[in-house]
């Protein structure tokens, strides 16, 4: 019986995780393959996806997955993640329009990231290295590695998070639609 019970609720994890595969919209599978193949070297259907690579959340609360990925879940073939380096590993979110479309909320390079979703409006609180730090408060800019943490916040309007020191106004660079930090 116990048998039973064990491959029965294995047999529920597979295919619940098979439902979350294929519900992911298109547009996000394909962005996420297409990164990780460029980062790898590899074509798109070749990058090995661990378990923890995407969580699916509601940030937008329009009752629509939105999808944070962490990249170092992903593998280059049988390596370890080549998708990291000192600077951290890439961490992306997009998030629904509301209207069938999904846009890149939150897309950088971290050591360190926690999604706060319980605060009004949602905020990351990343821990950054190398350029990203370079002209941050309290930085060395001798440094030959800085490292920060900067706090982004989300903006339900724009659907992207905003970089905004402790106690500090907005800064106006979003933390979405960026290109890969080098």
């Amino acid at each position: 019986m116990k048998r039973l019970i064990f491959c029965l609720t294995a047999m529920l994890a597979v295919a619940a995780c098979q439902e979350r595969v294929e519900t992911t919209p298109a547009e996000v599978t394909a962005q996420i393959r297409e990164f990780a193949a460029e980062q790898c070297g590899v074509p798109s259907d070749q990058p090995n996806f661990q378990p923890g690579y995407l969580e699916v959340i509601d940030l937008s609360h329009d009752k629509r997955p939105d999808f944070v990925v962490d990249y170092a879940a992903i593998r280059c073939g049988g390596e370890t993640s080549l998708l990291c380096e000192g600077d951290g590993c890439r961490r992306e979110i997009y998030v629904s329009d509301g209207r069938g479309g999904y846009g890149l909320a939150y897309g950088r390079t971290a050591r360190g990231f926690e999604l706060d979703l319980g605060q009004a409006p949602p905020v990351i609180t990343a821990t950054l290295a190398g350029e990203a730090c370079r002209k941050a408060p309290g930085v060395q800019p001798s440094s030959p590695t800085p490292v920060c943490e900067k706090r982004f916040v989300f903006d339900p309007i724009q659907l992207v998070f905003i970089e905004k020191p402790r106690g500090g106004q907005a800064t106006e660079k979003p933390a979405g639609p960026t290109p890969p930090e080098d």
